[in-house]
């Protein structure tokens, strides 16, 4: 079966978000008329692209749980059969706008992989800004919680909240950073430098 055949089985079969999808191996349509009632979900999702499709997929973040943390527990399968057949490729356009509206309208994780993959990761998870800023991920943390840097929070567990901060905003500390380092070797004080210009 091709990728787009797959892609308009997982559009069609599960177009309702408040039903549960049908079972992995429903039977195909099995005449003209009832092929032309399973396509129809396509002329609602494209005839408008993206715009539509954008619609369509904001429904189903709506529609989701909100104890879901991640976006495969909040989307499901519809998320995770469309990822199968849409992460390379032409077809990849249809996952590109499931991350941007899922980045604005979701405040739980977004898969970074896929967002990578997509060219939408745009945000650092604060452990991996601080690696790439060399400090702490405790001192980093704190000097978001202060308003030092711009960061965005996500919920992460059943409490907890996953920061975030922005690849611009890590770039522009890293080159300060190194530009500090380069008159000033004594870390605490390179660290209050660093933190005291927010751009």
């Amino acid at each position: 079966m091709s990728d787009v055949t797959q892609l308009v089985r997982v559009l069609c079969q599960q177009f309702d978000a408040t039903v549960p999808g049908p079972r992995q191996r429903a039977a195909a349509p099995s005449s003209i008329q009832g092929a032309v009632s399973f396509l129809r979900p396509l002329d609602a999702l494209l005839s408008d692209w993206p715009y539509s499709f954008e619609t369509h997929v904001a429904e189903r973040i709506a529609a989701g749980s909100p104890q879901a943390r991640t976006l495969n527990a909040l989307l499901g399968r519809w998320y995770q059969q469309l990822k199968t057949v849409t992460t390379s490729g032409p077809l990849q356009v249809f996952l590109k706008v499931v991350i941007e509206v899922a980045a604005r309208d979701f405040n739980g994780i977004v898969d970074h992989l896929v967002a990578a993959e997509v060219g939408l990761d745009s945000y650092l998870p604060v452990a991996e800004a601080a690696k790439q800023l060399g400090i702490g991920r405790d001192s980093l943390v704190q000097h978001l919680k202060e308003g030092k840097a711009n960061y965005r929070t996500r919920r992460l567990g059943a409490r907890g909240l996953c920061y975030e901060m922005p690849k611009d905003e890590v770039g522009r500390l890293k080159s300060e950073r190194e530009r500090w380092i380069s008159i000033d070797a004594e870390p605490p004080r390179v660290l209050r430098r660093l933190f005291s210009l927010r751009g």
